[in-house]
C-alpha cells in the first residue's frame, strides 16, 4: 500500500481534512468560552432590581424528613423581599442552624444560631427577582434546619423565573 503513490495522496489529504476540521471545532469552543466568560461578568455586574413590596410567607417545616416537592413556590412576577416564617413552635430548641441546598447539587449556604422569635419563628428574608433575572437560577432548595448536628425539620422551596 505504501509504494502507491494514490494510497499516501489519500492519506496526506484525509490528514488535512481532519486538520481544517479540527482547527474549526477549537476556533468554535473558543468563541464559545469567551462568550461563557462575558456572560458570566455581566450576570455578576448586574445590579439587583429594588423590591418594591414584602411578603410574608410563613411555612411549616416537614418533621418527619426531607421532601423533593415543594411546599411553596416563589419567583416569576414582581420583584419582592419574600419574609419567610418557619413554623418551629413545636420544637423545643431556641436556636437553629439553617442549612440550604440545592437539590442534588450542593450547599448554598449556611445561616447558625438562627434564634426563635417570641411566637417560635424562625425569621429568614430573602429577596424573589423578576422572571427575566439571572441572579437566581430556577430549580428548589431545600432549608434543614436543626439544632447543632441532629437535624430537626425540613422544608423544599421552588424558584421560578
Amino acid at each position: 500500500m505504501w509504494q502507491k503513490p494514490q494510497a499516501i495522496l489519500g492519506l496526506g489529504a484525509a490528514v488535512l481534512l481532519l486538520g481544517v476540521a479540527l482547527a474549526i471545532v477549537g476556533a468554535g469552543s473558543a468563541a464559545k468560552s469567551h462568550r461563557i466568560t462575558t456572560l458570566q461578568k455581566q450576570a455578576s455586574e448586574r445590579a439587583l432590581d429594588p423590591a418594591t413590596s414584602t411578603r410574608e410567607i410563613r411555612l411549616l417545616p416537614s418533621r418527619s424528613g426531607a421532601s423533593n416537592t415543594p411546599a411553596i413556590t416563589i419567583g416569576g412576577g414582581s420583584v419582592q423581599l419574600a419574609d419567610f416564617k418557619i413554623d418551629e413552635s413545636r420544637s423545643p430548641h431556641r436556636s437553629f442552624r439553617v442549612t440550604i441546598d440545592r437539590i442534588d447539587q450542593g450547599r448554598v449556604a449556611v445561616i447558625t444560631n438562627l434564634a426563635k422569635d417570641s411566637n417560635g419563628h424562625l425569621r429568614i428574608g430573602a429577596q424573589q427577582l423578576r422572571a427575566r433575572s439571572r441572579q437566581l437560577p430556577a430549580d428548589d432548595r431545600r432549608a434543614q434546619l436543626a439544632r447543632r448536628s441532629e437535624p430537626d425539620s425540613w422544608i423544599t422551596i421552588g424558584i421560578v423565573r
